[in-house]
């Protein structure tokens, strides 16, 4: 067995042990102290898989590198938020933030492979647009909730700037659902040949 295969394999099996355990932690659990940080270790094993397989499929030699850079900042992630987890509580860390920085990071890297796949093979100008906008969107929110994360005091912020955060989460949800829709249709449209 090619060790690629064998990796995603050894993942399958390590997610669904997860996915074991905290079934059985919420249906026979007393959620203690113990049941509690193996919940957030599943959880968040189960987040950076998630973010990491979006960005892995990118098999486009120039597209590569979204593919190695979504990988590795899931790893760093995982194994900072793991590391925040299983801390004794007698030392402390201000690592919170960097943990929630990651978190916000694995998303939208994920987010971004996720529409560029969509527009792989389409030749049509308004899924390419509907890509662009929309990925520049996913990250003008990474960078206004990392602004969050690393300061100190929200109320520093203005309310229009959690108004602002707030359409752009409804224009990102929109542009993520318009690119599929929008490649189909003018797939359909035009006969197979993209417009």
């Amino acid at each position: 067995m090619e060790p690629k295969r064998g990796l995603l394999w050894a993942g399958i099996g390590t997610l669904s042990l997860f996915a074991l355990g905290a079934i059985l932690i919420f249906l026979f659990g007393t959620f203690g102290e113990l049941e509690i940080r193996l919940l957030l270790t599943a959880l968040t094993i189960g987040w950076y898989s998630m973010c990491a397989s979006a960005t892995f499929g990118f098999r486009e030699k120039r597209l590569g590198i979204i593919a190695v850079i979504g990988v590795m900042v899931s790893v760093v992630g995982a194994l900072l938020a793991i590391g925040e987890i299983w801390r004794p509580f007698m030392f402390v860390s201000d690592n919170e933030r960097t943990v929630f920085f990651f978190l916000v990071l694995s998303f939208s890297i994920a987010h971004s492979a996720l529409l560029m796949k969509m527009l792989l093979g389409s030749r049509s100008k308004w899924v390419g647009g509907i890509t662009i906008a929309t990925t520049l969107v996913v990250w003008c929110i990474a960078g206004m909730l990392s602004w969050l994360i690393f300061l100190d005091n929200w109320l520093d912020f203005s309310e229009f700037f959690f108004r602002l955060l707030a359409s752009l989460v409804v224009l990102d949800l929109l542009g993520t659902v318009l690119v599929p829709t929008v490649k189909k249709l003018t797939a359909k449209t035009s006969g197979g040949s993209h417009a």
